[in-house]
């Protein structure tokens, strides 16, 4: 621990690690049992040396499910994991909890917690029947001021027509304007398209680049 403290950053960035003794006997996830992987390690670990694998994140010790996991799994981006711990705790101590999931990506994992009250996927919803913390899981903006982890489906494919040599920041200025006139999150757009003599349009590209699709 005191080798790898200087290392560690937060838990969406830190790698998985797992500790064994000497003989084998116990394999430990230490750092990053969820996003990093560190659980799954050690149960594969301890399966291969007939060891013990030894699991301490709560929401395995209680057999709940873990929302970053489920997040990951389905695909979607945690667009603020300073919420995760909020979110967590609630589903581990049985509080209430709203989510805003008009596709129902959660219902297999939280759809039969009764602390769980589902809303539309409308502000109003949200500011009438959502006081305290939730979860939103759509591609559009949640209202500024609610408290909640979101979710982000990256599930929209966005078509860009330009001249020859336009730059970068004039497609994303105008990307962010038109999103934030639609209520849309540039962080749930999953491919920008074009016509294919725009394959190599340096702009498009770049564009791309700097959302990450």
């Amino acid at each position: 621990v005191r080798q790898i403290a200087s290392l560690l950053r937060d838990k969406t960035q830190d790698p998985a690690v797992v500790v064994l003794d000497e003989r084998g006997q116990y394999v430990i996830s230490l750092v990053s049992g969820h996003l990093g992987g560190a659980n799954r390690l050690a149960q594969t670990i301890a399966r291969i040396i007939s060891g013990q694998p030894v699991i301490t994140t709560a929401s395995e010790v209680q057999n709940r499910p873990a929302i970053d996991l489920v997040a990951r799994e389905l695909g979607l981006a945690i667009e603020n994991p300073a919420m995760i711990a909020a979110v967590a705790r609630r589903l581990l101590e049985d509080e209430p909890l709203w989510v805003v999931d008009p596709e129902g990506r959660l219902d297999p994992w939280l759809g039969e917690l009764p602390q769980i009250t589902w809303l539309p996927d409308e502000p109003l919803a949200v500011q009438e029947g959502g006081a305290g913390v939730g979860i939103w899981v759509s591609p559009c903006l949640a209202p500024a001021d609610c408290s909640c982890l979101i979710l982000r489906p990256r599930c929209l494919v966005v078509g860009i027509g330009c001249n020859r040599g336009t730059m970068a920041e004039e497609i994303l200025e105008f990307l962010a304007r038109t999103f934030e006139h639609k209520r849309l999150s540039l962080g749930a757009i999953r491919n920008l398209a074009s016509i294919d003599l725009k394959s190599d349009e340096e702009g498009i590209l770049e564009a791309g680049r700097r959302l990450g699709c």
